[in-house]
């Protein structure tokens, strides 16, 4: 595999857990970091903005430019909380619970136009559909993509994999 060039993390950043790994895998390379819950990304610059070649965005990435409430799970350091509304994950994890919403500001990864990537890591709980679809331009530069995605409607509306694959086919991912 070519990661030779950059690493993207998208919307999901949280506390950037995963850095340290990305760092030893992959030397010191570029890394751009997507986190929308404001107590996340205070976190997020302690641990990694110190770092060279670190790129820290606090906005959450869609379709198109918007204000979005982001349902905000208390209990799990929000690791849980997703612009869509909790479905299923309140029977499966009854122990999270989602007490709070926040304002977050939406924008289309095209927005950034950052073409110094070719990988794309998205954990955006249930969200990686809407933004894959605002991130068409910049596809052209990835070749690799890892995202997580739901069995079940954790959360309302989520897309299924092959909702994401389909898209994903569609743009030459396999």
């Amino acid at each position: 595999l070519e990661f030779r060039r950059v690493l993207f993390r998208s919307v999901g950043a949280h506390h950037g857990q995963e850095y340290d790994e990305y760092i030893n895998t992959f030397g010191n390379i570029k890394t751009h970091w997507f986190e929308p819950l404001k107590s996340a990304f205070i976190i997020l610059i302690e641990r990694i903005a110190k770092y060279e070649n670190v790129y820290l965005y606090p906005f959450a990435l869609g379709e198109e430019k918007c204000n979005l409430y982001l349902n905000v799970d208390n209990q799990n350091e929000g690791q849980s909380s997703s612009i869509l509304s909790p479905k299923e994950h309140i029977n499966i994890f009854p122990h999270i619970k989602f007490e709070s919403k926040q304002i977050v500001y939406v924008k289309p990864l095209d927005f950034f136009d950052i073409k110094d990537s070719n990988m794309l890591v998205l954990d955006t709980q249930g969200y990686e559909l809407k933004c894959l679809k605002g991130s068409i331009q910049t596809l052209k530069h990835i070749k690799y993509i890892f995202a997580e995605f739901n069995t079940i409607e954790l959360y309302e509306g989520c897309p299924t994999f092959d909702e994401i694959n389909m898209f994903l086919n569609e743009h030459g991912f396999y």
